[in-house]
């Protein structure tokens, strides 16, 4: 995430608009596909493999580390390397990684495999808001942004969607995603004469905004381990009840349908809400929905229909927290505490696969959504404390 004060001092060499947000909207579909193909992909392999669900859950939970390694970097590549050729070398990282994990047996290796898979989409991921940011002049941003969510929700829809058509089995699904992943080098390149140049900037503490705005930061921390350990385990939870591979593929894009749709009605809320109430009822109505999951019936449409509304609500904590701290911060400092954003997503990613698959082991697949419960509700107490203090 990049601090709109910091896209405006970026250098932008004049073309088209259209053509300068090929590269972004193109780049923000690949972190989709990487996520919502990749992460039940893997978790559907490591099953039928015999690996416990803690493992597959602490597996996951590399992403997490990837993007936390990854966060501090990806801006001083592109100012080294040029903003396209690092996301282009970060694209054909993640396609090969994405490429070894099939006829790889080792799971030490896996580990490596997710750090340097995961990584590579962080980068691409935080370099295509700063590029849609210094593409999009004011009076259109909005417009921008909106193509930017819904490319990345239609990747999110695109991942899942792939695992339908051509199933789980062998490398048809690797080799698939990883030529997707590849061509969108072709409009990322087309766009590569409107890249931004990046500025050197100074930068305060990340802990220091995390002091400031504990509420507003954590809401980052909330979505990432609720929606990470959700993706990723929600095939070991589908299987264990009796659904097969392509029913989950489908109650997977519901969820990716349910976060794209949720995007600019939430933001459109929080411009006329205040922003403190809305993130209290987005984390109860969560964590309420989280306890009444395991109550239902486990069939196809009721649990597509359960994880559409499940991503509708979670969606709003990201959301709304960014848009909080938007509201709080400018300036280099919007720039810091965006980064810190990041990283809480990023540690939120560690830990909720990993406490969701633990759940699964000791009490059975419809714990996972307990411990979703008890993020969302954890969440919404800091809220409260943070709200009375003030």
């Amino acid at each position: 995430m990049v601090s709109p004060d910091l896209a405006r001092r970026v250098q932008r060499p004049p073309g088209l608009f259209t053509i300068a947000l090929l590269a972004p909207v193109s780049a923000s579909f690949v972190f989709g596909i990487g996520l919502s193909l990749v992460v039940p992909l893997l978790a559907i392999v490591l099953e039928r493999r015999g690996v416990s669900a803690s493992l597959i859950g602490l597996n996951s939970a590399m992403a997490g580390v990837a993007a936390i390694c990854a966060t501090p970097f990806a801006v001083p590549l592109a100012r080294r390397f040029g903003t396209f050729r690092t996301m282009a070398a970060g694209i054909v990282v993640a396609a090969c990684s994405l490429l070894l994990f099939f006829p790889v047996q080792s799971l030490a290796v896996w580990f490596l495999l997710r750090i340097g898979f995961h990584g590579s989409l962080t980068v691409i991921f935080c370099l295509s808001e700063f590029w849609i940011s210094s593409a999009a002049p004011p009076e259109r941003r909005g417009l921008a942004l909106g193509l930017y969510g819904t490319a990345l929700s239609t990747g999110f829809a695109v991942g899942p969607a792939i695992l339908a058509v051509v199933g789980s089995e062998g490398m048809a699904p690797f080799w698939l995603g990883a030529a997707v992943m590849i061509a969108t080098i072709v409009p990322i390149g087309m766009a590569r004469h409107h890249q931004p140049v990046i500025e050197p900037e100074s930068r305060g503490s990340i802990l220091r905004i995390l002091a400031i705005a504990p509420a507003m930061t954590l809401a980052a921390f909330a979505f990432g381990a609720v929606d990470a350990g959700t993706i990723a385990l929600l095939p070991v939870f589908g299987t264990r009840e009796g659904l097969d591979v392509t029913a989950m593929a489908i109650v997977i894009s519901a969820l990716g349908i349910g976060f794209g749709l949720s995007q600019v009605p939430i933001g459109l809320l929080a411009d006329r809400v205040e922003k403190k109430k809305l993130i209290l009822g987005i984390a109860l109505s969560s964590a309420l929905w989280s306890l009444a999951v395991p109550a239902l019936p486990p069939t196809l449409p009721m649990m597509a229909a359960a994880m559409f509304v499940f991503g509708l609500l979670i969606s709003g904590l990201y959301t709304v927290g960014l848009a909080a701290l938007a509201v709080r911060f400018s300036g280099a400092d919007l720039g810091t505490a965006n980064a810190g954003f990041i990283m809480m997503y990023a540690t939120g990613m560690l830990v909720g696969p990993a406490s969701m698959g633990r759940a699964i082991d000791v009490a059975g697949p419809s714990a996972m959504f307990f411990v979703a419960a008890a993020f969302c509700a954890a969440y919404a107490m800091l809220v409260v404390v943070r709200w009375r203090a003030e």
